[in-house]
């Protein structure tokens, strides 16, 4: 049986970006100390400006976007259909906005009501997002790693099924909240992805796209 391989092209500047803007989100994660000059920060929500740690942000989408249209057309030379893109757009958004939503609760915790500490908590929600998304090697060990997959699916059901915020008498659940960022950015990338395969480059129409998300965003 003949398997037909088809070749990886990366784009290394994009590659690079990636890279970078990973090193910088850890890098600032670790400012928020006394003392630290105000333009490396975040910079106040009253205040009309921009510090280093307001660039990462914006790189992860500014990222997403450009590689879509790369990705998209590496599917269809694939022999891949646009319903399947369609469905794969699909599942990876809502894999974003899962994650979103269980990590932006994080801090909403109330461990007494959990019966959990709030960083065990977020100790295995990582290893169930781990165990779920994590891109297993295409090899005959495929029934341990739908096992594992299982395993992750599990604990973040009981994560979800432990989970309480609020205060006696005014318990409360997970809350999609803003998001989170992944979240924002599962959004950012359906709408960027569904754009880019049914637009299929039409500047008229992405421009029109444009203006309409910018008046969105001028009216909020």
């Amino acid at each position: 049986m003949n398997v037909k391989k088809v070749a990886s092209e990366r784009i290394l500047s994009v590659d690079i970006m990636r890279g970078l803007t990973l090193l910088l989100m850890l890098f600032v994660n670790d400012l928020f100390e006394p003392g630290v000059p105000a333009w490396l920060l975040h910079t106040k929500v009253d205040v009309d400006g921009m510090g280093l740690a307001d660039w990462v942000f914006p790189g992860f989408l500014f990222i997403v976007g450009v590689s879509v249209p790369y990705a998209i057309r590496s599917r269809l030379n694939e022999g891949e259909s646009k319903r399947q893109i369609i469905g794969h757009i699909a599942v990876r958004t809502l894999s974003l906005l899962i994650i979103g939503v269980y990590i932006v609760n994080i801090e909403r915790l109330n461990e007494l009501l959990t019966g959990m500490s709030r960083y065990a908590w977020a100790i295995l929600l990582y290893v169930g997002v781990f165990l779920i998304w994590n891109n297993y090697p295409d090899r005959q060990e495929q029934r341990i790693f739908f096992a594992l997959k299982g395993l992750g699916l599990v604990i973040m059901l009981i994560l979800a099924f432990i989970f309480r915020a609020g205060e006696p008498g005014n318990v409360l659940w997970l809350e999609t909240s803003w998001w989170g960022i992944l979240g924002l950015i599962g959004w950012g990338y359906f709408v960027a992805a569904l754009a880019s395969l049914l637009l299929n480059g039409q500047i008229v129409a992405l421009l029109c796209l444009w203006i309409f998300f910018c008046y969105i965003e001028c009216t909020v």
